[in-house]
Formats: C-alpha cells, structure tokens, sequence
C-alpha cells in the first residue's frame, strides 16, 4: 500500500485525538502503533472505501470520535486543524511509520477495530465485550488502567482482514 504525504499528515492528526498522550513510553508507542496500523489495515481492506484510501478510512461515520464519532466532532479530519496536533504523537506516528517503511510487521496483526471497553458507548458494548476478551486473550491490550484500546476484529468483518502488506511513499 503506497501512502502520500497527505496521508501521513492525516494519519497523525486521527493519532493525535485517540493516544491518550499521558501514559509512560511503552504504552504510549503501543497505542501508537496500534491506531496506525488499524488505519492501515482498514485501509488495505476497503471495507471503508475504496482499498488504499487512507482518508475515506479516517472520515467514516463514527469511526474516530473526535473526527466523527460524537456530535462535537470535527466532522471530517480535513477540519481538524494542525494547531490540534500533538508533537509526541507526530513523532512516535513518523518514527513508527518508518519502521513499516523499513520492512516492520503490524503490531495488531490484520485486525479491523479497536475501542477502549470503559468509554464506549453503551450500543457498541455488544461488539466491544467480546473484543476485549479476545484482545486480553491474544495480548492486544496497549495502555494501561482505564486508558487502553483493546484490538481485533469484530465477527462481522473477519471475512474483510486484509492480507498482508507492507507499505511504501509516494513521493
């Protein structure tokens, strides 16, 4: 899957609105990598839009909640604006994006979704439960106390997991 430099900055304004940006290190980079790699895989599956499109993945209805999961939301990541980003979670985005440049895996595997179990809407709980056992079951749990997201894939969408790919720029 080949990413533009528009991608990349979308990438991380999505980032930047669902790390929790206190937690230590370790944890930090894992929801890190966790968000980015479930946009890519998103991406790479075209359940959101046509495959590689990075933008359709971040804009979809109530995917990311400050872009457009909650009535105060941005409404698309075009209308975030670049005062919002935050520079830990640019850097670690950029660092870790160059590490699947440079031939790394997906930290999440192929998995479709991720949510944190303690501020989910009580109408995603039905997908999210099960999620969460599955995540602690497979060690796909990245933060710590209250302030994780768990990952993997909703039933719904497993037949959609993309393949495996690895990324490139387009210059």
């Amino acid at each position: 899957m080949l990413l533009t430099r528009q991608d990349i900055k979308d990438i991380v304004k999505v980032t930047s609105t669902e790390v929790v940006t206190g937690l230590r290190d370790r944890d930090f980079r894992a929801q890190v990598a966790g968000v980015v790699d479930t946009i890519l895989n998103r991406s790479a599956s075209g359940v959101w839009g046509r495959k590689g499109d990075v933008r359709a993945v971040i804009n979809a209805p109530i995917q990311f909640s400050a872009i457009s999961g909650n009535p105060n939301a941005y409404g698309s990541v075009q209308r975030m604006p670049d005062s919002r980003i935050n520079g830990r979670v640019e850097q670690a985005v950029l660092e870790y994006l160059q590490y699947r440049l440079d031939g790394g895996t997906s930290s999440v595997g192929n998995h479709l979704n991720y949510a944190n179990p303690y501020y989910s809407s009580q109408q995603s709980m039905k997908w999210v439960q099960p999620l969460a056992i599955r995540a602690r079951r497979e060690g796909l749990v990245f933060g710590s106390g209250t302030a994780i997201h768990v990952h993997g894939t909703d039933t719904y969408l497993q037949s959609k997991r993309p393949n495996p790919f690895k990324i490139g720029l387009i210059k």
